[in-house]
């Protein structure tokens, strides 16, 4: 539905015929497998570009959208209010940042560069981090991971590690929320962690929300919710593929979405997530 890894297979299917997905959610097949479920009902036809969006929930069989103009793009879940972001928001984030992930625990179990015991000259060795080290505007920068690596060795793991920027995570693990902090210390990172570096080409040099905003938007409840009603449980760790297509604000517009706060669905929202269990309301 989502991931970069299966744009080829979207294109491929509604250049084909009718695609009917149906979502399944992350219950369905418990306690034998904990994992989120789709149906794909695939038709070739000489009528294409046509997909079907349904939601499987108490019992019942729900349209969430119907789409005869689908390209194969990332299918995503709608609400009022994700409509309303989006319509917000001039820009995407892979518009004014370029993504970069944080090396995987495979390379970095193999990386010679890697200390993993605790090393006897520790002055000259920094700590890996990784999501647990995330909080939202705060980094734990104890060693939590195990793996060390010597602060000189830092940029050939990854060159971007050495300049201060934006790092975010979290997603489904906290409910949605995407935590976002600033790295000012340029300590190395791995896992489903992810990197924002300002592209430097003269459509981001224009973009007027500084560090501090960004990290207050993507903090916010506002994302938060966006992220739940947008994409479910369909994946338990946040992903590049999201993280691209999320709605990013101007200064001005920013500015408008916070007054939303004082609307009473909005107050509602707020206190919905602070006592509701796993499964929320399409729209409040």
């Amino acid at each position: 539905m989502i991931l970069d890894e299966f744009k080829k297979l979207r294109t491929f299917l509604s250049q084909s015929g009718k695609t009917t997905l149906i979502y399944l959610g992350p219950d369905a097949f418990k306690p034998e497998a904990d994992v989120s479920s789709v149906v794909l009902d695939f038709r070739k036809s000489d009528i294409n570009s046509y997909l079907e969006l349904f939601e499987y929930q108490n019992n019942e069989i729900h349209t969430i959208k119907i789409n005869s103009r689908w390209k194969g793009e990332v299918v995503k879940f709608e609400t009022n209010y994700t409509r309303k972001l989006e319509s917000a928001c001039l820009h995407r984030l892979h518009d004014i940042y370029e993504i970069k992930v944080s090396p995987r625990t495979p390379e970095i179990k193999n990386s010679l560069l890697i200390e993993k015991e605790k090393p006897i000259q520790i002055e000259d060795y920094i700590p890996l981090l990784n999501g647990r080290n995330l909080k939202c505007n705060k980094i734990n920068y104890d060693c939590l991971t195990g793996y060390w690596i010597k602060k000189t060795d830092v940029s050939k793991l990854r060159g971007y590690f050495q300049n201060p920027h934006i790092v975010v995570g979290l997603g489904f693990r906290e409910n949605g929320k995407v935590a976002g902090a600033l790295d000012k210390k340029c300590y190395p990172w791995m896992g489903d962690v992810y990197h924002l570096l300002k592209k430097g080409d003269l459509f981001s040099s224009k973009f007027d929300m500084s560090d501090t905003e960004i990290l207050e938007y993507l903090n916010s409840v506002y994302v938060q919710k966006y992220i739940k009603d947008t994409y479910r449980e369909i994946t338990y760790h946040l992903s590049i593929s999201q993280l691209k297509n999320l709605p990013l604000p101007t200064k001005k517009e920013w500015e408008i979405i916070k007054s939303w706060r004082g609307c009473r669905k909005i107050d509602a929202y707020n206190s919905l997530y602070k006592t509701s269990s796993r499964h929320k309301p399409n729209e409040i």
